[in-house]
């Protein structure tokens, strides 16, 4: 489990195995028309299989469901379907390097509690980033560079490169609108 949420748990995915691809009911042929997209389609399911964990070590996708316990209040169970049915909604349309991708999610309906979505894995978020950091700042430290210089501009460069793609993240955001 790498968090919990109001309505949801997230759990990080160790190993995929794939079934078979399921087939519409207009005699057997595949859902999708064009075969470029069955192509991609495929591509993407055997790339996430085959690729699910980083150089053998650091699990590259998480999964996001309704925690079990939703069940039991009929309108904490519908709020945290729309929260979630809303998230994957947005996250299929957004495609920006500096914010998390939906990678896939179960076939049928969000009202059912097998449904849920693939999103990449974060490692951390921004609030434990920044308690990190808090920890990391070197003894008299305030200007940019010093005598050693290394050591302090690789600690403003880190912080400045995540300000940047926080940046860049908005105005995708924002122009989006």
């Amino acid at each position: 489990v790498l968090g919990r949420g109001g309505f949801c748990v997230v759990k990080e995915v160790s190993k995929i195995t794939l079934g078979e691809t399921e087939t519409s009911s207009n005699g057997g042929q595949d859902k999708f028309r064009d075969e470029h997209q069955i192509h991609n389609f495929v591509q993407d399911r055997s790339f996430m299989e085959t690729h699910c964990v980083r150089q053998g070590k650091d699990c590259r996708y998480a999964i996001k469901r309704l925690k079990g316990d939703n069940d039991k209040d009929t309108q904490t169970f519908i709020n945290g379907v729309v929260d979630l049915a809303l998230e994957a909604r947005f996250l299929s349309v957004i495609r920006n390097p500096n914010i998390i991708k939906m990678r896939g999610m179960a076939m049928g309906s969000p009202f059912n509690f097998n449904f849920f979505v693939v999103l990449d894995r974060l490692f951390d978020i921004m609030s434990t980033r920044l308690v990190k950091w808090k920890k990391q700042i070197p003894k008299g430290m305030g200007k940019l560079m010093d005598r050693g210089g290394k050591k302090e501009l690789a600690f403003w460069v880190e912080r400045c490169t995540v300000c940047y793609d926080l940046a860049c993240a908005l105005k995708y955001l924002h122009h989006l609108q």
